[in-house]
């Protein structure tokens, strides 16, 4: 039986993203305010990464990616971290296994920091997403006469793409993106398009 844990927000296509929001630099903050809160308004710092886990009696996968990243301007936040996947699918005469690891930049670009001001709505923003990935990948194939396969690669994993983002309060939102896998690597691919939802605070 097929067991799934929802682990921290969502499974496989659904990943956490978390990224604060731009401080307007026009605007004075409330800075004794912000420390009862034990908030930092100036904070450039922004933080998010991917968490999932899923097990099963044919398929089973981890995926543990944390990132950080700055706000050099209100329009370009780049951020980087490191990333790690294993992945076990079993078929009728074979097993594979597979692990990844390697590092992730990622970029967003904000083109309109606020859709009101220039429709009637209040939609926040919307951004153009980058990500890149140098990743090793280790391959693992056993067979059912006790026979194994291995192979080990580098390769590359290019995502381009952009969403939108809803503020929820006054500092948080939640993001829609949508990603397309550009690189298609024959090591390690996503099946396009990549639906993810992200969070900020």
């Amino acid at each position: 039986m097929k067991i799934r844990i929802f682990g921290i927000i969502l499974l496989a296509a659904l990943s956490f993203n978390a990224f604060g929001q731009y401080e307007n630099p026009d605007k004075t903050p409330d800075v004794e305010s912000s420390k009862k809160k034990g908030i930092n308004m100036d904070s450039k710092w922004f933080f998010g990464g991917n968490l999932g886990m899923s097990f099963g009696t044919y398929y089973s996968y981890v995926e543990l990616a944390p990132w950080a990243g700055y706000k050099l301007s209100k329009w370009f936040w780049p951020g980087a971290g490191p990333m790690y996947l294993y992945q076990k699918a079993s078929y009728n005469v074979y097993v594979d296994r597979s692990s990844l690891y390697g590092l992730k930049t990622l970029a967003y670009i904000n083109v309109i920091n606020n859709i009101g001001d220039y429709l009637p709505i209040n939609l926040g923003s919307i951004f153009v997403y980058t990500e890149d990935d140098i990743i090793q990948v280790h391959l693992k194939r056993t067979f059912g006469d006790g026979s194994i396969l291995q192979d080990q690669n580098w390769t590359n994993v290019f995502l381009l793409g952009g969403g939108l983002r809803f503020p929820l309060g006054q500092r948080g939102g939640i993001s829609l993106l949508c990603l397309w896998d550009l690189s298609q690597s024959v090591y390690y691919r996503y099946n396009n398009p990549i639906i993810r939802v992200g969070f900020d605070f």
